[in-house]
């Protein structure tokens, strides 16, 4: 069996972890998953440990024969190796993400697959957000995938394509305007919660887009001569977004230059 390493940033992280899950069963993927969750409301780290306490189940002689859902829910949990990692980290204060070897940058770095979902939506667009994001996107591997799933309205899309074109990432998927809706059944009370922590209200409903970036394998070995014409120029055009709409920001220069 070979192992993947998952890393989810901010958004409901639990929720996440449960998917990659289900999406590496759904195509057959017999692997181990290492996984790893930050976020800013320190209540996810006890709403993770009671859900993979359910996803756990294992029935006696004395108890009722498992259903169908919680024979699949089993089977997601043994898939993880060594349970969750959780890390209380936030894009609102991100000194900890500018530490070279710190814990986040470390997991960061080693994920094969890292989902950022509804979280730059969450936090206020200031440089100090987008520094903290260009960090992380650096410091993915090269052959990673990262996840972006955030609401449409708002320039948090426009930011994270440019500054990942500017790291070196390439975008191989890209959907928009899907309707997105909280389940019904979702307690109103974590979200107020949830809210609170974040100083932003969390939409029940919104059109959001999903996008799917990969860092190129040939990343290390002097990326910038493998680089199409399109290529570099994309990563100009972001370069000069980037300074247009925020002169402040300072764009660190990326390994393959």
């Amino acid at each position: 069996l070979c192992l993947i390493i998952s890393f989810c940033f901010g958004g409901f992280p639990a929720a996440d972890i449960v998917g990659v899950l289900m999406w590496l069963h759904r195509f057959g993927f017999q692997t181990k998953v290492q996984a790893a969750m930050a976020d800013t409301c320190k209540q996810w780290e006890g709403t993770t440990n009671a859900m993979l306490k359910l996803m756990q189940f294992e029935s006696s002689d004395d108890s009722p024969k498992p259903t169908p859902q919680q024979k699949y829910t089993h089977n997601l949990w043994k898939r993880l190796d060594g349970g969750v990692k959780y890390f209380n980290s936030s894009l609102k204060s991100p000194t900890a993400l500018f530490k070279s070897g710190s814990k986040e940058m470390v997991a960061i770095g080693q994920a094969d697959i890292i989902t950022l979902p509804f979280a730059l939506s969450s936090v206020a667009d200031a440089p100090e957000t987008s520094n903290a994001l260009q960090g992380m996107l650096n410091a993915i591997k090269p052959g990673a995938l990262l996840v972006y799933l955030d609401h449409t309205e708002g320039g948090q899309t426009e930011l994270i394509n440019n500054l990942a074109y500017w790291c070196g990432m390439r975008r191989i998927y890209f959907m928009k305007e899907m309707n997105y809706a909280m389940p019904k059944y979702e307690e109103a009370e974590i979200l107020k919660s949830y809210a609170k922590d974040l100083d932003n209200p969390i939409p029940r409903e919104s059109k959001i887009t999903a996008i799917v970036y990969k860092k190129p394998s040939g990343y290390s070995y002097d990326r910038r001569m493998k680089m199409s014409r399109r290529e570099q120029n994309n990563v100009k055009q972001a370069q000069i977004r980037l300074k247009k709409s925020n002169p402040d920001f300072k764009l660190f220069r990326p390994s393959f230059y």
